[in-house]
């Protein structure tokens, strides 16, 4: 099968190994390497082509778009997806999910004629027992007695009649020639009956070896059918991961814009908001707090039911430090360093402070522990002993809240 790469120059080849999902889109996000080449190739000929041509490359990426279930607009930029549609995650599994089976037709066959050679009786001759045989010798002891006969006959006839002991003789040796001649023929018999056996058993062997590459071939065509399945399946999941990690970065782009009004629109949910923002914050890419830049959620104190972090972050800003404030921050996932790095000078982490804060600090650092592990490919079953550890004791001495060990256990699906 010929590589695509081979039909496109190496501009072409260069933006589809490394699309660009913002400009690209849907095609970006969900073409093969093909299409997505033959849709880029189509972009470049828009320019120069004229009205008729530009019909032409609409309706043949038309055709390319509505492969991935949707329509690209008047001037296939956009994405309209068709009614049914999926959305969210999308899954692209073929329709047949089972691993094609391979269950042979012909293995009792294929036992049957290899019993029949290995059990195969060793090569005798017994010329008593071949109709062949007995066929001649009736044919020979019959000529035989009538060699005999005629030969009696004649020398009776020359002795008036009587029968000597001489006409005898010469009769039995007219007899016998025949006789001789039937005993030679049985090597030729078995030599003819040995040619049988052997034709019956190449014959069983060619029968063999014909099933075996008609089980042979039918293996081949199944083992076709597995790695045209897991090649449809590697396709298939690899667009699914692509479309699912551009709606991931759009997501990640957003919270750091400030700009949480995408979120939904991409279907991300609280918790994996919550672990997006934990991500973020985690790595350094996050808005830093004490700085310019991104609208924010909301004004005031950040404290309202429906700002999220982004309005603790606003309400920082314009210079709300309570504790009300840093323990929203710290909810949505900034540390005490950064909040510190972002100017806060109050005592609200100092020793000693209000036993809130030292709540909220103490969530803080068990929920970050287990986001830093989780994050950065640390094992999963040593972050819920450590947030299995951490939670006991500190609703045992009052330092972690349950609302804290709720947002905590929700990092593992509970």
């Amino acid at each position: 099968m010929a590589n695509w790469k081979d039909k496109y120059d190496e501009d072409i080849i260069r933006q589809v190994e490394n699309r660009d999902y913002a400009s690209g889109g849907a095609k970006a996000a969900l073409y093969s390497d093909e299409d997505y080449a033959e849709s880029l190739k189509d972009s470049a000929l828009w320019g120069l082509a004229d009205e008729a041509g530009k019909a032409a490359l609409h309706d043949k990426n038309e055709k390319i778009a509505a492969k991935y279930g949707f329509s690209g607009g008047d001037d296939g930029s956009e994405y309209k997806p068709y009614e049914g549609a999926p959305t969210g995650r999308p899954s692209y599994l073929p329709q047949t999910t089972e691993r094609p089976a391979y269950t042979s037709t012909r293995s009792s066959a294929i036992d049957a004629a290899l019993d029949a050679l290995l059990s195969g009786k060793e090569f005798s001759y017994d010329y008593e027992n071949d109709p062949v045989y007995q066929a001649y010798k009736k044919e020979y002891t019959r000529e035989g007695q009538r060699a005999f006969d005629d030969a009696l006959a004649q020398l009776s006839a020359r002795s008036g009649g009587l029968a000597s002991s001489y006409a005898g003789s010469a009769a039995g040796q007219a007899q016998g020639y025949y006789m001789q001649q039937l005993t030679d023929k049985i090597p030729e018999l078995e030599a003819r009956a040995y040619g049988r056996y052997n034709d019956d058993r190449t014959r069983e062997l060619e029968n063999l070896r014909l099933l075996e590459e008609m089980e042979d071939r039918d293996y081949s065509r199944n083992r076709d059918s597995v790695g045209d399945w897991e090649n449809d399946r590697s396709f298939a999941e690899s667009r699914a991961d692509t479309e699912y990690n551009r709606r991931i970065n759009e997501a990640m782009l957003a919270m750091q814009n400030g700009d949480s009004s995408k979120l939904e629109a991409l279907g991300i949910t609280p918790d994996e908001e919550a672990v997006l923002r934990m991500a973020l914050a985690s790595g350094g890419r996050i808005t830093p707090i004490g700085g310019s830049g991104g609208s924010g959620g909301g004004s005031g104190s950040g404290t309202g039911s429906g700002g999220g972090g982004t309005d603790y972050v606003s309400a920082f800003r314009s210079g709300d430090h309570s504790d009300a404030v840093i323990e929203g921050l710290l909810a949505s996932g900034l540390t005490r360093d950064q909040i510190e790095a972002a100017g806060y000078t109050g005592d609200f982490f100092a020793t000693g402070s209000s036993e809130g804060s030292k709540k909220a600090n103490r969530g803080d650092y068990v929920y970050n522990t287990i986001m830093n592990e989780i994050t950065y490919g640390g094992n999963i079953e040593n972050a819920m002993a450590f947030a299995t550890e951490e939670i006991e004791k500190g609703l045992e001495d009052g330092s972690i809240e349950p609302e804290d060990a709720d947002r905590i256990l929700k990092l593992f699906g509970y």
